[in-house]
């Protein structure tokens, strides 16, 4: 049993890895930031920070 965020479990439920146990969704209300040191970023941090952003549906 394990509890996760939806957008990052989404695609194992979507291809069976995991299953939902029963329908309860709740909302934490709590949120995540992607802090990056001022100005342009390493190509590989920027890439990295794309990344992160694609896979939680920012």
């Amino acid at each position: 049993m394990a509890l996760g965020r939806t957008s990052l479990v989404e695609r194992d439920l979507a291809d069976g890895r995991l299953v939902r146990p029963f329908s309860l969704e709740l909302e934490s209300g709590l949120s995540y930031w992607l802090l990056t040191p001022r100005g342009e970023p390493p190509p590989r941090v920027a890439r990295f920070c794309d990344w992160l952003l694609r896979r939680m549906g920012a």
